[in-house]
Formats: C-alpha cells, sequence, structure tokens
C-alpha cells in the first residue's frame, strides 16, 4: 500500500472490478470515513442548538453509486 497517499491496492482494485464481495467492501470499507463525512446533516433542535447527525439514506446513496462506478471502472 502506498503509505504516502494510502490508496487501495491493485490487488484489491482488480477483484472489486469483477464482482468480488470481499473487495468490493474491502473498497467501501476503505472510504467509509468520507462518506460519513459527506452524509453529515445538521439538525437544529427546538432551542436552536444544532446537532450533527449522519443521514443513513444519503450514505447508503453515495454507497450504491460507488458501487456502480466500481463495475463501471476501466483497468
Amino acid at each position: 500500500m502506498n503509505k504516502r497517499y494510502n490508496l487501495i491496492p491493485y490487488e484489491t482494485i482488480v477483484p472489486a472490478v469483477n464482482g468480488s464481495m470481499d473487495a468490493i467492501t474491502a473498497v467501501l470499507t476503505h472510504y467509509s470515513g468520507y462518506i460519513n463525512t459527506l452524509s453529515r446533516r445538521v439538525m437544529y433542535d427546538r432551542s436552536g442548538t444544532p446537532h450533527i447527525y449522519i443521514d443513513e439514506f444519503l450514505k447508503l446513496r453515495i454507497q450504491n453509486k460507488l458501487i456502480q462506478k466500481i463495475g463501471n471502472f476501466r483497468i
């Protein structure tokens, strides 16, 4: 694994493109922190205090888009 950029290894990308569920899970795990960051929303309570939460529906949509793009990826 590339220490400088923390890239996904080629040995994981190829099986993911070929449809291996273990490899796709590894890619989703690699990007889980970024997906959680993109899925954050702010909710305000009655007193106006903001609370940050993860929108699970949006998170699933992002994960599904990533899985679709993995399938379309050309090596």
